[in-house]
């Protein structure tokens, strides 16, 4: 399951994309307010990494969408 939500091949429908991108705002709201609470290096190059796979997460949801449409996962960029 983890790799299939991290995958950029296939297609996934509209109630699919909409859940994930409302799970992408509630998480990244959640990562955002623990982390700006914590100070530090350390805690900004961890919510970077954090971030970053979020972002991989979302724009693997946006590349699949992008395939359902018939449209090439570049629009998603």
């Amino acid at each position: 399951m983890i790799k299939e939500a991290f995958s950029y091949k296939g297609s996934i429908g509209r109630k699919e994309y909409i859940m994930s991108l409302v799970i992408y705002f509630v998480l990244l709201v959640l990562i955002f307010n623990v982390f700006a609470r914590l100070s530090g290096t350390f805690f900004g190059i961890v919510f970077l990494l954090v971030f970053g796979v979020l972002l991989a997460y979302v724009f693997g949801k946006g590349t699949r969408r992008c395939h359902d449409l018939g449209k090439k996962g570049g629009g998603t960029v």
